[in-house]
Order: structure tokens, then sequence, then C-alpha cells
């Protein structure tokens, strides 16, 4: 281990299952300081292990065995920091064919930094199901076959129990979904804490990996525990006013939570509510732990049981027909918190089903595929069985749904498990195996087209609000991060609301302290000292005019791709990408809006933006915890170096070009709420105008020689120099 790398285990193992073999290497001082950890040290690692050859078949096969899984934790992950319980989880997507990456949150990440481990990276396929023990710089290949088949609870009590008990052993398990290499598996650890990057529970079932078990005791060592318990204590005081030095306790149900416990309370679910909770470190507690009379204990959070509360309220009468601005029928109304929305959401994940990408089957608000092709006749019983779709709402629709789905079961069924836009395109393609004419073929696509914007990912804030409420408009930074995206951009980059705020979503969920406004281009924030925070926009009203952005007049103007948009996507991508490879919740960061409201409340504007924003926090925790000085410029720079580098992943093994970067043409054919539709002329200048800013290629969207070596990616540039696909 290098003796200079504080606040890093210094450690990462390389598992190779078809010849049961583990190598351990050490971390390189310099890819630390270049590449971070998480995230980004997991996108040089795949970088470094794929060969262009190797990626070819990965193309055509993503469930293959060359498929290098990579879970990493990083230098925050596991110190008093608050939300540093996170790590994450990257390989080559089985639902979009593409790298993929994402973070998870919990307390599986504590005992996996604990263990002496940096990341791990598994290849190849076990002869028969396994399970891997990780404890203490040691990995083990223990014999799973009484577990293959097992739910995602079952499993991990089972591995528990045979590893002698130890409660302080974390699990992370695939389910039932992941053994049949449905491509939108998930893996799961404790009772509702999933990692996804598109499909990674199937890249494990593939693999023939049930769970990877870890109980680790070495702690973490940090370069300065003073500094860096200053600033999480700065962090906090910031988070809360001086009437909350306490964050919201477990006793409370009205923790801010991304409204799902607005949701609870006052429904049917409130009898079962027990505590709020959270990751490890957390204080804000955004997890709720519910313990229905019918139904598995559990946590639950976001998709699990918003989305599948919105199915339900089909039945109840709850989701009312609306035609949209798009002269398309959604549904709208309260969603349905009862112990039926909650089977579901808990039924998912012990299947291993990611619930918010089934939403866009069912999500009535923003547009279903399965349900509004249902209710217009194009699909009949006899396309969709044996899903019992007439039963929406009840227990047998959610045993029939989930089994068809995690075990492949009926045409249909099997269809979904090659992701809903597969199932789509293979059902346009081919109308009469289901009874259908041309026209409705093509209707269903469109309806898939609309709840999919790109990529195979379902919407999500892609626009916000775009059915017919007063408050809808188009917001271009979303545009052009999903047009970027390998996977859901908002997985990580919920701050980009900061930049055009809705009042419903915004770092710390939509309660801004105030902004400038622009009706043209969106809101913009400034950090205390006037610089900019995610945009440099010119044409700022007067420095220091603050207005409330709830109080703001939105007049229906057409969204522009030029006036600081692509400025703005280069700083939101860097604060994603920050979030992924230290890693931190993005809940919480970047820090640039004031504190946590609860949805149902006013929000609470502070008078002076010093007390509010912080947006350099995260790179003086890095230097706390490593030693390493990085200045918030510094950290921008890394972060803009590994987007740099995950663009090379795409255009060197996938071949991915400025064609690759855009949405569905929905988008550009339809308007939003207010009447304007998305001016495919403006957006592609405003692609443009971002190229040039991370130093790509115009033509092709790719990063040029000179763009590389300015980021000290000459290795990289030699490499696509060699192989033809520089530009």
């Amino acid at each position: 281990m290098n003796q200079n790398l504080i606040g890093y285990n210094g450690k990462i193992a390389f598992v190779n299952l078809s010849v049961d073999n583990v190598e351990i290497k050490d971390l390189n001082l310099q890819m630390a300081k270049d590449y971070v950890g998480g995230t980004g040290l997991s996108a040089k690692l795949t970088y470094d292990l794929l060969s262009d050859n190797d990626y070819e078949d990965l193309m055509n096969n993503p469930l293959s065995e060359i498929n290098p899984l990579i879970f990493a934790t990083g230098p925050i992950t596991g110190t008093i920091r608050p939300s540093s319980g996170r790590y994450s989880v990257t390989g080559i997507s089985p639902l979009t064919k593409i790298w993929g990456e994402g973070t998870a949150g919990g307390t599986f990440c504590i005992s996996l930094r604990n263990s002496g481990f940096d990341a791990i990276i598994i290849t190849g396929k076990a002869k028969e199901p396994i399970f891997l023990y990780i404890h203490d710089n040691i990995i083990e290949f223990k014999e799973a076959n009484d577990l293959w088949g097992k739910d995602t609870y079952d499993s991990q009590q089972m591995i528990i129990e045979e590893l002698g008990g130890d409660e302080k052993i974390k699990v992370l398990t695939t389910g039932p979904a992941g053994e049949n290499l449905v491509r939108q598996a998930i893996l799961l650890t404790d009772t509702g804490d999933a990692a996804g990057c598109g499909g990674a529970g199937g890249v494990m079932g593939s693999k023939k990996v049930k769970a990877i078990a870890v109980r680790g005791t070495k702690g973490v060592k940090v370069a300065d525990p003073k500094k860096l318990l200053m600033e999480s204590r700065r962090h906090l005081d910031l988070v809360y006013s001086e009437k909350e030095k306490k964050p919201p306790g477990p006793s409370s149900i009205d923790v801010p939570d991304m409204g799902i416990s607005i949701g609870i309370k006052g429904s049917p679910l409130e009898y079962a509510f027990k505590r709020n909770s959270g990751c490890f470190s957390c204080p804000i507690m955004c997890h709720q732990f519910l313990t229905p009379s019918n139904a598995p204990a559990g946590e639950i959070w976001c998709a699990p049981i918003i989305d599948t509360a919105e199915w339900t309220s089909l039945v109840d009468g709850k989701k009312t027909p609306l035609i949209n601005a798009f002269g398309d029928t959604v549904y709208v109304g309260v969603p349905t918190y009862d112990d039926n929305a909650w089977l579901f959401g808990k039924t998912l994940d012990l299947m291993g089903i990611n619930a918010f990408d089934v939403g866009g089957l069912g999500h009535a608000g923003d547009g279903s595929w399965l349900i509004t092709c249902y209710r217009l006749g194009i699909f009949t019983e006899a396309v969709i069985s044996p899903i019992e779709l007439h039963k929406v709402g009840t227990r047998e629709f959610i045993e029939s749904f989930a089994t068809a789905l995690a075990h492949r079961k009926g045409k249909l069924g099997t269809l979904l498990g090659e992701g809903v836009v597969r199932a789509a395109a293979y059902i346009k393609d081919h109308p009469r195996e289901f009874g259908l004419t041309e026209e409705q073929a093509e209707k269903q696509w469109e309806v898939c087209e609309r709840a999919y914007p790109a990529h195979g990912m379902i919407n999500h804030h892609f626009y916000e609000k775009w059915i017919a409420t007063p408050e809808a408009y188009q917001t271009p930074i979303c545009a052009i991060l999903w047009a970027l995206a390998t996977r859901d951009p908002f997985g990580s980059h919920h701050s980009a609301y900061v930049v055009y705020e809705t009042g419903r979503h915004g770092n710390s969920r939509g309660h801004s302290k105030a902004v400038y406004f622009d009706e043209n281009a969106g809101c913009r924030y400034l950090d205390a000292e006037g610089h900019p925070i995610l945009a440099n926009q010119t044409g700022q009203p007067e420095k220091g005019k603050w207005y409330d952005c709830h109080n703001v007049e939105r007049k229906p103007a057409k969204a522009n791709f030029t006036q600081g948009t692509p400025q703005a996507v280069k700083y939101s991508l860097a604060y994603g990408i920050q979030n992924d490879s230290l890693p931190l919740c993005d809940h919480l960061f970047p820090f640039i809006a004031c504190r946590f409201t609860p949805w149902d409340s006013p929000p609470r504007i502070a008078n002076d933006p010093a007390k509010s924003t912080d947006i350099a926090i995260a790179s003086r925790l890095y230097t706390a915890v490593t030693g390493i000085p990085k200045s918030f410029e510094q950290l921008m720079e890394d972060s803009w170096r590994i987007w740099l580098l995950e663009r090379a992943i795409h255009m060197r093994d996938n071949d991915r070009t400025r064609a690759d970067d855009t949405f569905n043409k929905y988008y550009f054919d339809r308007p939003d709420a207010q009447g304007v539709s998305i001016d495919r002329d403006e957006f592609e200048k405003g692609l443009d105008m971002f190229y040039e800013l991370m130093g790509c290629d115009v033509e092709t969207g790719n990063p040029t020689r000179a763009a590389l070596e300015t980021y000290d990616l000459k290795d990289v540039a030699d490499e696509l120099d060699k192989l033809g696909k520089l530009p």
C-alpha cells in the first residue's frame, strides 16, 4: 500500500469468478488524486480493463462474463461527515448497453469501506451459484445453490445465519429477477436500499453471484479529524436553523423526506408508520420504516411507494382522466397510500425489480405505457396475460405482475424482462403477433416514447409537470443533461433544478432561498461573493436584488438553450460527478440552496446568502479526510476530467457520437403545457456551445486531443488516435 494514501484503504480487489481467483493490487496515489473515488475511480478502472474487442462483445451481450461489475467507496464514505453512507456500482448496463453508473445508500457501504478495499471488481462467471464473503482484506467464495430462487429478504437472513449470525455482516443481494437476467433488476440491501445502474442485478445473476456479504472492522483513517468535524458542523449549521440545532428526530413523522411522509400522514398507511430512518450518518432521515399488518415490514422512500401508490389510485377513483397539452390522456389526482401500494413496492423489492422503471408502466401522472395502452384498448387481456391488469391495485394484480416480470412468464412478461423500450419496439415491429393493427402498434410506441424519453430510461424530470398545470414549463438544462446521459441523469443531478427552480424540486428539495430570474433562460444562482454557481450567464438583474422564486410570475417563453444553459450543464455535470465520486448524497450536495422545508410548508428565505450557500465545502471535506490539498476549482477540474474519460469510454467502445446525444422526437414535436415545443435548432446550438466549453469537437461531440491532454489524458488520446476514433 502507498503509505502516502490517507483517507483510502489503498487496495483494489480483482475477482475472476471463472478461475476462482482473487488478485489484490495497490491503489496508485496519482489515480486517487485524479479520479477521487466512487464512480470516478470506477471509470478509470473500466477504461483500463476493457479493450476495444472486449467491448464489441459486450455491446452484443452486456450479460456476458467479461462485463466488469465494480463496487467502489470513496474517501468520504464511512466518515462522520453527514451523508457519507454511499458507494457506487458501475458496469455495462444490460438496459442501455452502455457504461452505466449509480450510487446507493444504506449501511452496506460502511462494512465495504471497513473491509480493507477501495473497490471490488468482479469479472467472469461462476460454475455454480455462489456468494462472496469479504472480511478484512479476505475474499471467500461460498456455495449458494440453496439461495438461488430466494427473495432479497430471505437471502440476506440465510447468509447472515450461515456466517454465524453476526448482525454486523451486511449483505447486498439480487432476487429472482436478477437470476432470470431481467434487464432492470436491482441489488438490494437491508429492507429498502437498492443499487441499479441499469440492471446491476442482472449482471450479478449472469455471473452466478447471488450476493456479496461484508464484515469490516478496519475503520477509517482521516488526515485531519478536527477539520473534518469542523466542516461537518458547519454544514449542519447551514442545513438547520438555530431553532433546529438537533436534526428532526425519529419520532417526527414530518421530517423532510421528498414528500413521502406527507403522503403517508393522513393516509390509510399512517397506522403502520414507526419511525423515520436514513443512511449512515444522515442528517435528514428521508426514509420511513413501516410495519403494515399484511405485508413485509421495512424501509421505503421514493419510487417503491410513490409510483405504486399511483397505480393503486387508478382503482379507487382518486386519479381522474385529463387531456394534457400534448392531446394525450393522463390521470391526475392524489396517490393512494394504502396497504396494497406498500405491498406492491415491497414485492418488487423482494423480487429485485427496479420499482422506478416499473413506474413508467403505470405511473398515471406523467403518462404510462402499460396502463394507457390497456385503457385505450390497444392491449387486451390476451396480450398482457398472465398479468391481471384488470385487477390493478389488488393483491392478485401485484402477485401476477411481479411474478410475470421476475420469472419472465408469458409473452409480455418475457418482453418486459428485456426492458420496456425493447418490449414496445418489438410490439411495434411485430403487431400481428399481438393481434394489433399497425396503427395500434404505432400508438403504443408513441406512448412509450412519452414515458421513456431517452436511452431507454424512464421520464424523470425531463419536463417538470408537463401535464396541464400552471407552473409547468420547459427546462433546457434538463433536456441537455438527458441528451448527454448514459443513465437517468437525475440520479445524481438534482441540483440542476437550482438553475430552473420549479418550486417543487431544487437543491434542498424545492425550497430555495431566492434567485435571480430571467424569463427566457430560467433561474440562476450566485454564491455569497456573487460568483456563478451553475452558470456564467450575462444580463443578470442588478446584483444584490433578490427575487423569491416562489412568487415570481412565470410567463410562457421559448426554452432558451444558449443563454447560460451550456455553462449550467457543465457545472451541473461536475457537481453530479463529485457527488458520485466522493461520494456524497445529492439531496445535500452541492450546498447551494437554503435549509430543508417539508413540501407542505412555506419556503424559508435566507436573508444572508453567505449563511445558505457553500459550494466549496465538498473540496474542503476531501482535503480534511485525505490531507491532499484540493480547492473548489481543482475538484471541478477533476470532475471534468472524469466526464471526458467517461465520454472516451463511450466513443472508444460504443462508437458514440453527437447523433446519440438526443432524445425522442416526441418531445421535439409536441408542445409543453404552456404550448411551447422544443426548438430543435436552438437545442442544437446549445449543444454546440456545450461541446466548445468542454473542448469537444462540435461535429462529433467527442473530446479532442487538446482537451484530453489538458486534463492529463494523453494516454487516452494516443489510444483513441491509434484506433482512428479521435476527432
